[in-house]
């Protein structure tokens, strides 16, 4: 569970209760999104305490670097504070636990305890799930499977 946590961590895909979870397991996990460089560039720069940290999550921020992952993962690392998302985005990852993780968290949108990932409406989140298990899913036979009027 700690390493699954961890690689989620960076990119964000981690709950708040994830996090916790997480830094229980592994009070160090913040190491997964690099070293934190702004005490010892305050220090080597002469800047006051916490000067860096403000500079980093500031650019992080603006739009100029909204594609740079260092930069955002070095503004994670120096806030002490890991990054949180409401509800993880499965949508465009790969692997053998991200169908599980999709699968999971459309049905607790479909049964009302979750919201759909952020711009996207529960019943469409829910719908790419079930393509996602049935890749077929217009077809007869898979609308059949889900309880849906078969149609043409």
């Amino acid at each position: 569970m700690r390493s699954l946590l961890a690689d989620l961590l960076p990119d964000p895909m981690l709950t708040q209760p994830m996090v916790d979870l997480l830094l229980r397991l592994d009070p160090q996990a913040l190491h997964v999104l690099g070293p934190d460089v702004a005490p010892g560039t305050d220090e080597r720069l002469g800047l006051e305490a916490g000067t860096t940290a403000r500079v980093l999550a500031d650019l992080a921020v603006q739009r100029a670097f909204s594609g740079n992952r260092q930069v955002r993962q070095a503004a994670w690392r120096a806030s002490g504070r890991a990054p949180t998302v409401e509800v993880p985005d499965f949508r465009g990852w790969s692997g053998p636990t991200v169908p599980t993780m999709r699968v999971v968290s459309a049905n607790l949108a479909h049964a009302g305890v979750l919201a759909a990932p952020e711009g996207q409406p529960d019943a469409e989140y829910v719908t790419g799930s079930q393509r996602l298990l049935a890749p077929d899913y217009d077809s007869r036979a898979a609308r059949r499977l889900t309880g849906e009027p078969a149609g043409r």
